[in-house]
């Protein structure tokens, strides 16, 4: 984690709202769907560089689910069910936090940011971009400045900050991201889409404000154009589970089920973690064109995830509304 400093950022956006936004876009496509919730802890060190900690999760008699975070500092548990969890991060053998967490029946999608210091010595150093070391050194102050409040919530103090940054170095496009999130969480949304064009103007590459873009076009009603920002950062972070979760939400709002369901067959075949709530939500919208074999495929798939029991008797209950009383287990193509 914070292996750049515009990780952050996209941890600052979701806590702005994904999970209204995804419910939002969700309840639009499927209706009656069960209470999940999909949970991201992001790990944030304070530094330029990653780290593999180990993040366990335990609920009230049910056993321990660990995961661990990728080069991105972020660990995703998919399919939880509403209630109270201890969380535990640790690293290196080593108890780093430990915290009561409540999950809610109103929330689709949650992020928990810990912050943790592990000495330098420990984590994985990672290249320095170009555009990075040419930052002069009071672009870089404000910049932190502006992290500082968001830390805080102080988004109009975030706001100053990332202006001054950008003001003294134009080309800083870290800054231009951040200044969009900070801008989109205060509904500033014209002028966060123009911080996050500038951002990608500037880095075609940064992979952070084409998911910030693609997430501010969907939750203000523009999926057509949300899909291609969504894709884009999927190229870059092919894991990035919240973006997948998006671009699958833009599809069936656009009503192209089969660019979701040819999305499904290539997460499966190049094995990569999705929630299979992802499956459900493309069959029900399959199920409501009349489209039943292949809705069936996309309940059955449901079952060969890692699913929760609400998740599989969803599934069941869709397979029974299209005569299939046996769930057809079909296997992840690899």
């Amino acid at each position: 984690m914070y292996p750049s400093y515009s990780v952050f950022f996209r941890i600052a956006i979701i806590l702005s709202g994904l999970a209204q936004a995804v419910g939002t876009a969700a309840g639009q496509a499927v209706v009656n769907r069960s209470i999940v919730v999909q949970l991201r802890v992001h790990i944030l060190t304070g530094q330029r560089a990653s780290v593999r900690a180990r993040v366990e999760l335990t609920g009230h008699r049910s056993p321990p689910l660990v995961e661990y975070t990728d080069r991105s500092g972020n660990a995703d548990f998919h399919g939880l069910k509403p209630g109270i969890y201890t969380l535990t991060v640790s690293h290196s053998g080593k108890e780093m936090h430990r915290d009561e967490l409540v999950l809610t029946n109103n929330e689709a999608s949650r992020t928990e940011v810990i912050p943790i210091r592990i000495p330098v010595d420990q984590a994985r150093t990672e290249l320095v971009s170009v555009n990075d070391l040419r930052v002069p050194a009071k672009a870089r102050s404000y910049f932190l400045s502006g992290l500082d409040a968001v830390h805080g919530a102080q988004w109009q103090k975030a706001i100053d900050a990332f202006k001054k940054a950008v003001s003294i170095h134009p080309e800083y496009s870290k800054a231009h991201n951040a200044l969009g999130v900070a801008l989109a969480i205060t509904k500033n949304h014209e002028q966060a889409e123009s911080a996050f064009r500038n951002a990608i103007r500037l880095d075609e590459k940064y992979a952070e404000p084409h998911f910030n873009l693609g997430k501010l076009l969907l939750e203000t009603n523009r999926p057509a154009e949300a899909r291609p920002e969504l894709e884009r950062n999927l190229e870059f972070e092919p894991n990035h589970s919240s973006a997948i979760e998006l671009l699958v939400e833009s599809m069936i709002v656009t009503g192209d089920e089969d660019a979701a369901s040819s999305l499904m067959t290539s997460l499966h075949r190049r094995n990569i973690q999705h929630s299979p709530q992802l499956h459900l939500e493309i069959g029900m919208a399959l199920e409501q064109d009349s489209r039943f074999e292949s809705a069936a495929e996309q309940y059955s798939q449901a079952f060969s995830e890692a699913s929760s029991d609400s998740d599989r008797n969803e599934a069941t209950r869709g397979l029974l509304r299209l005569g299939i009383v046996t769930p057809r287990l079909s296997q992840p193509t690899h």
